[in-house]
């Protein structure tokens, strides 16, 4: 890991134009962790980008400054950084093919295919990586910084209590506290404040929940319809998924959302029983053994019928 920290610095110290990406429908990690590394790069004097395929999500108001909605870039730049995400083809952003391609991430699916990989499955977070970099690199933290490697391991731990969190997940945010962010304004908006649409799409998952009981599994469908009827976004079914894992004695969670006619997205959240990742890859997507997601083109009768057959050989 230090000699692909180093690597790293050393094609960016040698890149003149640097652009970052994270995967489509960013999280609180892939957000965080890409506006840390921004103001890190921007520490060694570097001018960055950081381009999102769509709408940013209103949960996470402080790291918007950071990016810029931009579906395509026609620049030639010298180096492009994956953040949390997996594979080029999952950013939602066409660019030029740079010199060199590097990639930062925690997702045990990860392929490791670009140039540079700094790929760690054991990280509760990618922000963890960001996280020991900084001090590889020896660049100062500040407030900014500390609040964007909060926020993604704050989300991609489930505020501390998901399986992924450890004694050195504890000891990076205890270090983190000692700067002035607003860490009680981050977990209030990005954990606790929903919507009134969520509400909404939350009474209308429960009264259509789909309950695999034998195989301890619930799977939750917005179909396209519901979703254009409540006029939803992206940030009105974040965390729905989990609230499917926490059923008592369910396993596994889907939430099944058609937020594009024709084009299902999946989250699927897992306790001890079943893999997520090994489940998304059913359909071409990945994440971790606990948490994971995919987009399919399947039918909702034909995606269910699938995470049957599969949890049915599987428990």
């Amino acid at each position: 890991m230090k000699n692909s920290f180093s690597l790293l610095k050393q094609t960016v110290l040698n890149s003149n134009s640097i652009l970052l990406l994270t995967h489509t429908s960013p999280d609180g990690d892939a957000l965080g962790s890409t506006a840390a590394l921004k103001l890190l790069l921007e520490k060694l004097g570097k001018t960055v980008d950081c381009f999102l395929d769509d709408t940013f999500p209103a949960v996470f108001p402080h790291l918007q400054q950071y990016f810029s909605i931009k579906k395509e870039t026609t620049t030639a730049y010298d180096l492009i950084i994956l953040v949390d995400c997996a594979d080029r083809s999952r950013t939602g952003v066409s660019y030029p093919t740079p010199k060199t391609i590097a990639c930062i991430d925690h997702h045990i699916s990860n392929p490791k295919n670009c140039d540079i990989n700094i790929v760690d499955a054991a990280a509760a977070a990618t922000a963890e990586i960001i996280y020991r970099l900084m001090l590889d690199w020896e660049i100062g933290c500040d407030k900014e910084i500390a609040g964007a490697i909060f926020t993604g391991i704050l989300t991609d731990t489930g505020g501390f209590l998901f399986q992924n969190t450890t004694k050195q997940t504890h000891e990076i945010v205890a270090h983190l506290m000692e700067y002035p962010f607003e860490h009680s304004r981050i977990v209030r908006v990005s954990m606790l404040e929903k919507t009134l649409t969520y509400s909404k799409l939350y009474a209308h998952l429960f009264e259509n929940l789909v309950h695999f009981e034998a195989l301890k599994a619930v799977v939750g469908h917005i179909d396209y319809d519901t979703y254009q009827k409540f006029s939803a976004t992206p940030d009105d079914t974040e965390g729905l998924s989990a609230v499917l894992r926490n059923i008592t004695g369910i396993e596994c969670g889907v939430l099944l959302t058609e937020r594009e006619k024709g084009t299902i997205k999946g989250s699927i959240r897992t306790n001890e029983t079943y893999d997520a990742n090994e489940l998304a890859s059913l359909f071409g997507g990945g994440g971790h053994m606990r948490a994971a997601g995919f987009r399919s083109t399947l039918t909702y009768q034909e995606i269910k019928e699938k995470i049957h057959e599969w949890l049915s050989a599987h428990q």
